[in-house]
This record gives C-alpha cells, structure tokens and sequence, in this order.
C-alpha cells in the first residue's frame, strides 16, 4: 500500500513538472520579439498541455507566404518525452503524411531528444524541414519519388497546396 502511495505521488509530482515546463515555456515564446520567434502559440482551450501553433513557410521554398497549423500535445512526463506534434494544414512534403505526422530526430526519444531542448527549437527545426526534405524518413510515398524524380513538379505542386490550405 505504501508502493502505491508513493507511486501516486510521484506521478502527480512529475505532472506538475511538467506543467510548470509547459507553463515556462509558453510564457517565453509569448513573450519573445516576434523578430525572433516567427511562430505563434495558444492553447487550445483551457488545457494547458495542448497548444495550437502557426509557423510560416520559410524563405526561398515554396512553403514561403504560407501559414502552417499544427496541434502540439505534451505528456505527463514532458520534458522527458518529447511532445507530440501534428500538421493541422495540408502540406505537399515527402515528410509529413496524409493526416499531419512527420519524423523528426529533435522528437525522437532516445534519439536526439533530451530533457534541455525548448519548444522554439523544435519548431525551428520543423522549419528547417520544410525547406530541407530529409531523404531518410520519408513518411509519403508518392511525394518522395516526385522530391528525388521531378523536383520541379514536387515544388510546383508544393507551392499549389502552400496557396490552397496555409492561408
């Protein structure tokens, strides 16, 4: 009985870590310069664990003058597992599949995730890969071939969806 009281304690004190990270974390990109944090966040309702974020296309890609939504879920145990992220916008990208999940190592635990890595850097990072398709973790077939096949079509195409679904 005591194991499980322990336990429980345990857990709730490891909720309220991670909470408070959440909490911090919110804070500082709220309250940094736009100049240096482009993206927006919010949550999503009154849960302090699941945000909504917008990030711009990046520059010299054919992502750029696009807005991309994504839905950001931490967990119980956030900052020791990453958190969960998903494109709410349709993206033409060899890296993001049909229903807005992507591999990213940064969000891989027991990859390069670790316990110092802050929010902005992820979503740096998922800038980063849009402008950079990662040729080792396709998670979209037909778009994977196009990137290594016909790159001007795959960035046509890319550019049409970037004007059709991030506005």
């Amino acid at each position: 009985m005591i194991l499980n009281s322990n336990l429980h304690k345990k857990s709730i004190g490891s909720f309220v870590t991670s909470t408070q990270r959440v909490q911090e974390e919110l804070v500082g990109i709220l309250k940094s310069p736009l100049l240096l944090s482009p993206w927006k966040v919010q949550l999503l309702g009154n849960d302090i664990m699941t945000w909504r974020a917008s990030l711009p296309g990046p520059e010299k890609s054919p992502y750029y003058g696009g807005v991309f939504r994504l839905t950001i879920k931490f967990n119980s145990d956030y900052p020791k597992s990453p958190p969960i992220i998903r494109f709410l916008t349709k993206v033409y990208h060899m890296n993001i599949s049909e229903d807005g999940f992507f591999i990213l190592d940064i969000l891989r635990k027991g990859k390069d995730w670790n316990e110092k890595i802050r929010l902005p850097a992820v979503l740096s990072e998922i800038q980063k890969m849009l402008s950079r398709p990662n040729l080792t973790q396709p998670c979209h077939l037909p778009r994977t071939n196009a990137c290594l096949h016909d790159r001007t079509n795959y960035k046509r195409r890319a550019h049409e969806w970037t004007a059709l679904y991030a506005r």
